[in-house]
């Protein structure tokens, strides 16, 4: 068991009842952190304790071991040690407080398609290759009516090719993709399309990458 850490976007149905007169509610952003086999498991586990909350995953923004975690992938103080200790000892998820937001002036249309960037690491690849393999990155774009089906989608995607997930970041609905900071990836446009027609999941080209020496 690892402990891992997810910063989500989420939408409370009754977010706007724990707001101060005068403030209107868009969402919030938290930080999760958990203990789990991998990253892929602990994303199965949170996502199915958001949907029992009745809240809405709007994006996870990052999620991997804590290791990994840079103070940009939350923008908020967090005390992730303690975080750390408390999903240790206790066994449960530990979530960060409250950080609400406005609601954007415009909100586009959902399209059912939902993509972000990977860590992957292939197993079936990693025993056949001759080259010191670790790991490779690319975009994965996988169809679903809301964020957590998709998510659900594409981890089982990545399963039954046995890829190990090692992280996950800016996971979100297309329709709030920017594809100008991204333009370097042309194909990630044409995935979506892709995906909207034939359904299930699609990835881009990989960036495989080798072990570090250091």
């Amino acid at each position: 068991m690892k402990a891992i850490y997810v910063s989500v976007r989420l939408f409370d149905p009754n977010g706007q009842e724990h707001l101060k007169a005068g403030q209107v509610y868009g969402g919030e952003v938290r930080l999760f952190v958990l203990k789990a086999t991998d990253v892929a498991a602990g994303l199965l586990e949170l996502a199915d304790a958001i949907e029992a909350s009745e809240s809405e995953l709007v994006s996870i923004q990052y999620a991997a071991p804590v290791t990994e975690f840079l103070s940009e992938h939350f923008d908020f103080d967090v005390d992730l040690q303690a975080m750390i200790k408390d999903a240790d000892n206790l066994g449960e998820i530990c979530v960060s407080p409250v950080y609400s937001y406005s609601p954007a002036e415009d909100q586009p249309t959902s399209i059912g398609v939902f993509a972000g960037l990977i860590d992957a690491y292939d197993r079936e690849f990693a025993l056949e290759s001759d080259r010191p393999y670790a790991g490779q990155i690319g975009w994965a774009v996988s169809v679903g009516e809301t964020c957590i089906a998709a998510l659900k989608a594409l981890l089982a995607d990545l399963e039954q090719d046995q890829f190990t997930l090692r992280s996950l970041e800016h996971f979100k609905d297309a329709c709030d993709f920017d594809y100008e900071a991204y333009a370097h990836e042309a194909s990630i446009k044409d995935i979506i399309a892709q995906v909207k027609k034939e359904k299930g999941t699609l990835y881009s080209d990989f960036f495989s990458y080798e072990k570090d020496e250091d």
